[in-house]
């Protein structure tokens, strides 16, 4: 048996030897038009998944793939994060993510969801207006959607009071105009 053996990987050895020696027969086919990445994506077969979006939570952080936190509002200094909850039948399927300000959509990120049950996230970097986020199946049925808004981050100046304290004064700043004395005339 052994010898049997040893002849196979023998043969099978001097075989690729000698295959790699002779010139190869022709050049290989072109590749069809239809090899593109938008065609194969086209040609791929749908698939009988019935995805459900069991909860949709938006974020502003993941701690341990969970939201944490949940809100509506957020602030334009950092990105929002859409978490979502998946049941599925008859797996894999496919959901997108699609990112809209003031009406107009920005932004559209796909995922597979390879069990009956899933978690999945995705984010974006937001500025201020009005956003939603919808969850959508392979055909673009709207599956589940969030609205929130972001506002302007606060600038220092935009938050200092209007008039300047004694000490701005004292070093060189305009002083601050001097409320009038009780019972002065008007």
């Amino acid at each position: 048996m052994k010898k049997l053996l040893a002849l196979a990987v023998l043969l099978a050895g001097s075989s690729l030897a000698w295959s790699a020696d002779q010139a190869p027969a022709a050049a290989p086919a072109a590749v069809p038009a239809a090899a593109n990445a938008a065609d194969a994506a086209a040609a791929k077969p749908a698939s009988n998944a019935v995805v459900k979006v069991v909860k949709l939570t938006l974020t502003t952080a993941i701690k341990d793939r969970k939201p944490a936190d949940e809100a509506a509002s957020f602030s334009a200094s950092f990105p929002v994060y859409a978490w979502a909850r998946f049941t599925v039948t008859n797996p894999p399927g496919t959901v997108k993510f699609v990112w809209s300000n003031d009406g107009k959509k920005v932004s559209e990120w796909s995922t597979d969801i390879k069990a009956e049950q899933w978690r999945t996230w995705a984010s974006k970097k937001v500025w201020p207006g009005a956003w939603k986020v919808e969850i959508q199946d392979e055909s673009g049925a709207s599956l589940a959607s969030a609205d929130f808004t972001v506002t302007a981050e606060a600038k220092a100046a935009d938050a200092a009071p209007a008039m300047k304290s004694d000490a701005a004064a004292a070093n060189g700043a305009a002083p601050a105009p001097a409320a009038p004395a009780a019972g002065a005339a008007k």
